[in-house]
């Protein structure tokens, strides 16, 4: 019994992590052969779960902005818009392009212009409501969802959006000045779904 019953452990365990169930640690109770056997499953377990938690970030979020891709913002984006729909109410699809970003590349190197990126991203999040999904789909581009209960004044989140970046971006102690081409779609006014908006 002393022998069967960790091996059972052990078996149901190993059942769990092929199920993708890591956060259940076994107990161990010895340091002979099968206490270690344990404690080797369970560091497996957790460096699994770890890996997937990567993989996982990696397939919905952009590695060097931290913000939703394309994908992510695509299921937002149509999780959004049933909401929308059930409660009848607007959403707005945001999308900017960072103007000239070639031409900051080339003067200032790829490394300044990835970090250029990053605080344009985190600029449209402050100046965006909390609720509002920003994303960087790729490139120069960003998308953010606005949720409205009302209708939504273009006018006043243009000039918002305007101030926000009247002033430099401080980039490794470069001022970058950022001018933003922005487009605005609205649900329902101007398609149904992700793709058309």
């Amino acid at each position: 019994r002393s022998f069967s019953r960790p091996l059972e452990q052990l078996t149901r365990k190993a059942e769990a992590i092929s199920r993708g169930q890591y956060d259940q640690p076994l107990g161990v109770d010895s340091e002979d052969e099968i206490g270690q056997l344990a404690i080797s499953v369970n560091t497996m377990s957790h460096a699994i779960a770890e890996r997937e938690r990567e993989i996982t970030r990696r397939a919905y979020y952009d590695v060097l902005t931290g913000l939703p891709n394309r994908q992510m913002i695509s299921l937002l984006g149509d999780q959004a818009l049933m909401l929308a729909e059930r409660e009848q109410r607007a959403l707005a699809v945001l999308a900017l392009d960072i103007e000239r970003f070639q031409a900051i590349n080339d003067a200032l190197g790829y490394h300044t212009g990835d970090r250029l990126l990053c605080a344009v991203g985190e600029r449209l999040r402050d100046v965006l409501r909390e609720a509002d999904a920003v994303s960087r789909p790729g490139g120069n581009e960003f998308l953010a969802l606005l949720h409205t209960h009302e209708a939504l004044n273009i006018a006043s989140l243009h000039r918002r959006i305007e101030q926000a970046f009247d002033r430099p971006v401080e980039v490794g102690g470069h001022p970058v000045d950022v001018a933003l081409a922005l487009g605005i779609a609205l649900y329902p006014d101007h398609g149904n779904d992700m793709q058309t908006l």
